[in-house]
């Protein structure tokens, strides 16, 4: 992960910092400490992801979106344990969270068709569709780098490397920005459905 615009001085500076000082500068609004963050512990999110055996790509797909979970939950880091505790924890329950989501995802039509020889459920494919088409009609609503990045992988069909070439940006900064993109279109649709949800 790169992230863009980092000041090589400054991140020399928030790398002398601890684990709790970093966490305090980023709720505070400074972004270049999660670089110094996942740096730090990124590793610890690679473990918990490679216990599954994924490929490569996959693996790195959901070590971003578990990173993107774990900066959104930072503000309940209470420093009652070690943030490397506390991280590999979040990390974990993220990851499991998700691997249940995907297990109970509804598979594509051909998929459907291939495996089970018989009519794909017709309720479920609509289902999964008009959600996709109300994610896109929210596009808008994102700011402009992450409605971009989603724009690029999921309309364009560009590969994430493709997609950074193009912007010139580094391939871990257009993960993050397709990640935070999704997890922003996710918490929108979730209102929708439920306006009294706090994010």
């Amino acid at each position: 992960m790169v992230v863009t615009g980092s000041d090589p001085d400054n991140y020399e500076h928030l790398a002398q910092l601890s684990d709790e000082e970093l966490v305090d500068r980023f709720n505070n609004g400074e972004n270049a400490a999660c670089q110094v963050i996942f740096d730090r512990h990124g590793r610890t999110i690679y473990a918990v992801v490679n216990s599954a055996g994924g490929d490569p790509e996959w693996t790195e797909d959901m070590v971003m979106e578990i990173f993107c979970e774990v900066l959104e939950s930072l503000h309940s880091f209470s420093g009652q344990s070690a943030f490397a505790t506390w991280l590999q924890r979040v990390a974990r329950n993220v990851f499991y969270s998700e691997l249940r989501k995907r297990r109970h995802r509804p598979q594509s039509v051909e998929l459907a068709e291939d495996s089970a020889g018989e009519d794909p459920d017709v309720a479920e494919v609509v289902a999964q569709r008009d959600l996709a088409a109300r994610a896109l009609r929210r596009l808008s609503q994102l700011p402009e780098k992450p409605r971009t990045a989603i724009a690029l992988r999921f309309l364009e069909y560009l590969t994430y490397r493709e997609a950074a070439e193009l912007l010139g940006e580094a391939v871990g900064t257009m993960k993050w920005r397709v990640a935070d993109g999704l997890r922003r279109l996710r918490s929108i649709l979730v209102k929708e459905e439920d306006p009294d949800v706090k994010q």
